[in-house]
């Protein structure tokens, strides 16, 4: 049974609606389409199970807006499922934070979908230092990050604006944006998210032989004999 939830604290999940050619599009180039989004699936619905325990409130922020019941076909209702608002990543970040904050949140934390094998302790570790910091983040190997998350007495919308997200300096010029109004931030430790092949093939060499933290995707590449030789060879 899930414990009672922390009503004040909320986990932001942020995720694409599972439209063919639309998701992984950078892995997709290297294992095609069906997979791409065979694993996305995945991905998701790994990263839920993790998260669907713990004491903390669920919403689910999906992209594009047209794709609200193919979000709820796919992942249901049981949480609360809210269109991805604004122009660009960041601005919709910003407004996720906002309707959480507005709702009641004293804290949230943001996350993505790139993640399936993502611990729970990065989780509770990042509640509990929001008790102590005004921000908490986690680094991705990629240069950007895994994790945002505020206080709700700390967070401006205004550390979101002009951000290139597809530079390899996201994640210091976040973190440049917050401490320049001289809020603390906490680092989390880093883990790699999946968005190339090599990330993938990381991912199968470190998961293969302990698939419980992510077993689903780790069946599916399990079972896949083609995508398993992608992934072996080089």
């Amino acid at each position: 049974m899930k414990p009672a939830a922390h009503s004040d604290s909320r986990i932001l999940l942020f995720a694409r609606a599972p439209e063919h050619g639309k998701v992984k599009t950078r892995l997709a180039r290297a294992i095609g389409n069906d997979d791409a989004l065979a694993l996305y699936r995945r991905f998701t619905a790994d990263l839920v199970a993790m998260l669907t325990p713990l004491p903390f409130d669920l919403s689910i922020f999906f992209h594009p807006a047209k794709g609200q019941k193919m979000v709820k076909d796919w992942l249901g209702d049981a949480n609360r499922l809210y269109a991805q608002k604004g122009q660009d990543l960041g601005e919709r970040m910003a407004n996720a934070f906002r309707q959480a904050f507005a709702e009641g949140a004293q804290q949230a934390l943001l996350l993505g979908t790139d993640i399936p094998d993502l611990p729970a302790r990065f989780i509770l570790e990042g509640f509990e230092q929001l008790h102590r910091n005004d921000a908490v983040i986690g680094p991705a190997a990629d240069g950007g990050y895994f994790l945002i998350g505020f206080q709700r007495q700390a967070f401006h919308p205004g550390w979101f604006t002009q951000i290139d997200w597809g530079s390899v300096n996201v994640l210091q010029t976040q973190i440049k944006k917050i401490t320049q109004d001289h809020k603390s931030v906490y680092r989390l430790p880093q883990w790699p998210d999946i968005d190339e092949i090599d990330d993938l093939r990381e991912f199968w060499r470190k998961n293969r032989d302990h698939p419980q933290q992510a077993p689903r995707t780790i069946n599916y590449i399990r079972q896949n004999t083609a995508l398993t030789q992608k992934l072996v060879s080089f």
